[in-house]
């Protein structure tokens, strides 16, 4: 979904951090390609026809902004060496998809491939042990991918996290807010598969007018960790509040729900809200657009 919403809107977001993740439109709007080779037969991805699939796209549609915007864009991308639900190759095809839009791979998609863990968000010393396979999928290797992610993201530009920030809620808070506004009719929340409620973290430094100007990171959850299965643990424990506080940035934690066509509360990168999934007219990509919009 990261992938997915950085290339749409790439006039807007200025970069991606991925966990476990494939190329743009990797499962196109099928369920079996989604399940195998965008998880588990990278061999079977064709980057190019992606690549040429995105191009067209722009071309013909203008349903997601111009390509061109990713030329200076950063990406970083982590695939966990115990990982037994995305392959490696999978992150892999990924690299190579943006090193077709990017002008430096070299220097702007960084891999991490060598990390221990399993699929899970991996923190310093919150969630599960490492290599645990399970419920929150937050799992503690002593490694900050969130710092990680934003530090790469920022071309390493931000400042470290000191000791007394903690975890930022001494110096911030997490707010919840309705999602309702977020979707048009005819669709509900049920419909586009998001939850009641989305959280966002604010520094304090942020709520004041006359403090520096604040960015805004997006933080999509994983499968299996909605509010409805983990509570508030993805934005209590993933690590990017504490960055977020020492550096004025917003975070926005969208959340997805758990429904018939989506029983795991992944969000939607194979079709099961619409075909449009992967577009600007996607009616989730249009929700959290427009929560990006009103916190920005």
């Amino acid at each position: 979904m990261a992938v997915q919403f950085h290339v749409a809107f790439s006039a807007e977001v200025g970069g991606a951090g991925v966990l476990a993740g494939g190329p743009y439109y990797c499962s196109q709007a099928s369920l079996a390609l989604a399940e195998g080779r965008c998880m588990r037969f990278p061999e079977d991805i064709n980057v190019e026809e992606l690549v040429s699939i995105t191009k067209s796209t722009y071309r013909t549609t203008r349903t997601i902004d111009d390509p061109a915007n990713l030329a200076d864009d950063r990406v970083w991308m982590l695939s966990a060496l115990q990982d037994s639900v995305v392959a490696t190759g999978v992150v892999n095809k990924l690299d190579q998809y943006y090193s077709h839009f990017v002008a430096d791979p070299s220097t702007q998609l960084k891999g991490v491939f060598n990390q221990t863990g399993e699929h899970a968000f991996l923190t310093l010393h919150d969630g599960s042990e490492c290599t645990y396979f399970g419920k929150p999928f937050i799992n503690k290797c002593e490694y900050d991918a969130a710092g990680e992610l934003l530090q790469h993201l920022y071309n390493g530009g931000l400042v470290e996290p000191t000791d007394e920030i903690g975890d930022g809620l001494s110096v911030g808070e997490i707010v919840t807010f309705d999602q309702s506004p977020f979707v048009d009719e005819p669709y509900t929340l049920l419909m586009a598969a998001l939850n009641d409620v989305g959280f966002l973290y604010v520094p304090d430094s942020c709520r004041n007018s006359s403090g520096p100007a604040c960015g805004v990171h997006v933080a999509f959850h994983g499968c299996e960790q909605t509010v409805w299965d983990i509570g508030e643990r993805f934005p209590l424990e993933t690590g990017y509040n504490r960055w977020a506080a020492a550096n004025n940035l917003i975070v926005l934690y969208p959340q997805a729900r758990r429904t018939s066509l989506n029983p795991k509360g992944c969000w939607d990168w194979w079709g099961y809200t619409g075909l449009d999934f992967a577009s600007k007219l996607g009616v989730q990509m249009q929700a959290v657009h427009r929560m990006m919009l009103s916190v920005a």
